[in-house]
């Protein structure tokens, strides 16, 4: 036990036992008690126990809130197979599937086993889309202001933005979603950026590309808003190899709504490839 413990408990036991009484001759103890509790408290040496015992009490709490912060973490993200926790359609035969950007059927990216794991399994190439072709400035989702002079036309190549990755049966029934993010908090503003506000975070799409494509960048967007404009920062480090990458979009400000008109936003937003599969929470939405 430490001494400041002991010493409190052997102010509070003397106390408590000469008030059992109310003799005047034991209120005379309890009163000269008092005064040498007093005396004891302002001394240099219990002042200096109590300080020992605030900072200990302050390191143990510290610990405790660094506790709840590693846990946080280690369900935040796996470090294993992409997986879904909860998965809802473990008796069925379901596939991975994704619509791109400026195509009309899905493409098929994997399965899902029973246990929840994801098996990614890209197609190297995409055929026949010479008609429904899009530029990689729609694929990657530039929103720069001088987007036309940062991506010449002889580097834009063939690419596609894949969009919603989804869930579907043997028999072509939508029956969910899946997103991979740092935080699930991230994904109502995924899902409605208009009304909903972001968190510090990242979000992971995937960009299919005909060919390599290396974009080393830094952009701005101005949004025009009722209290004075707002200027976006984009930050972009892609080195895209030919066929699906996913690529991380990383929140690192966000501009603070200042009405009930908008929502927050990001205003200083990275964009860089990933190597292979991202190690992030990946959530199942069903229906």
């Amino acid at each position: 036990m430490k001494p400041f413990q002991i010493l409190s408990l052997i102010l509070i036991f003397f106390l408590g036992f000469v008030s059992f009484s109310q003799t005047a001759e034991q209120q005379k103890i309890i009163e000269k008690a008092k005064k040498m509790q007093d005396s004891i408290m302002n001394t240099a040496m219990f002042k200096e126990l109590q300080q020992i015992n605030d900072q200990e009490e302050a390191r143990k709490k510290a610990k405790k809130e660094e506790g709840k912060v590693n846990v946080k973490q280690k369900i935040n993200y796996t470090n294993s197979k992409p997986k879904l926790e909860n998965y809802e359609f473990g008796e069925l035969e379901v596939a991975i599937m994704v619509i791109p950007l400026g195509m009309k059927k899905p493409i098929k990216i994997g399965t899902m086993a029973k246990s929840g794991d994801i098996n990614f399994d890209f197609p190297i190439a995409l055929k026949n889309t010479s008609q429904e072709s899009s530029k990689i400035r729609d694929g990657i989702s530039s929103l720069c202001d001088k987007d036309l002079a940062i991506i010449e036309e002889k580097d834009n190549v063939l690419s596609h933005e894949s969009g919603i990755i989804s869930l579907w049966t043997k028999e072509n029934r939508f029956v969910g979603d899946i997103y991979a993010v740092s935080d699930e908090d991230l994904i109502p503003w995924i899902d409605d950026p208009f009304y909903a506000s972001p968190i510090l975070g990242s979000y992971y799409k995937l960009v299919y590309v005909a060919s390599d494509f290396q974009y080393n960048t830094n952009c701005t967007q101005v949004r025009i808003l009722d209290e004075g404009n707002a200027k976006i920062t984009y930050t972009y480090n892609l080195n895209l190899k030919s066929g699906f990458n996913f690529v991380e979009y990383r929140i690192e400000h966000i501009h603070k709504k200042k009405s009930n008109d908008i929502a927050s936003f990001p205003d200083k937003v990275s964009i860089t490839s990933v190597n292979g599969i991202p190690t992030c929470q990946w959530i199942g939405q069903y229906f």
